[in-house]
């Protein structure tokens, strides 16, 4: 048991150098990334808009459902038949925003299926009108802040 336990403790402070000097070396790349970032950020454009009736913060949850009328609308052989927002993560502004959207659904003609997360940035065109950005993974929130809305601040503004 001794021997067990050492080679535990063993195994653990190596693991925890290696993690210690990763953590170093991904500090020291951050500028690096960060003005990479930052030059992506700046050529985002949008790939589609979106005309929208609400205003922010409201309109995050409008735009939720012409995202998925949209996928519905680009994938005749995958359609959901309902997909139920969960919960939200913002960052941003009115002006530019990351959302996370999690929702739960079900495909057309096929069971219905657990969590899943719609990730896209956003940016306001105009009044009634929202850009797509970008969509996915990665670092869509860069240089955005963290916001208070949660889903259920934005349902009960409704």
């Amino acid at each position: 048991m001794r021997l067990f336990l050492f080679m535990l403790a063993l195994l653990l402070s190596v693991q925890g150098a290696q993690t210690a000097s990763v953590e170093h070396a991904l500090s020291e790349a951050v500028p690096e990334q960060d003005a990479a970032l930052e030059q992506w950020v700046a050529a985002l454009e949008p790939v589609c808009e979106f005309t929208v009736t609400e205003d922010y913060p409201e309109v995050i949850l409008e735009l939720f459902d012409l995202l998925i009328e949209e996928e519905n609308d680009g994938a005749a052989d995958r359609r959901l038949s309902r997909a139920d927002l969960r919960s939200l993560t913002v960052y941003g502004t009115r002006e530019e925003f990351f959302a996370d959207y999690v929702f739960e659904g079900e495909w057309k003609d096929a069971e219905p299926f657990g969590e899943l997360h719609l990730q896209v940035r956003m940016r306001r065109i105009d009044g009634t009108t929202y850009g797509l950005l970008a969509r996915g993974g990665g670092p869509l929130a860069y240089g955005l802040q963290p916001t208070d809305l949660t889903l259920e601040s934005l349902e009960s503004a409704e």
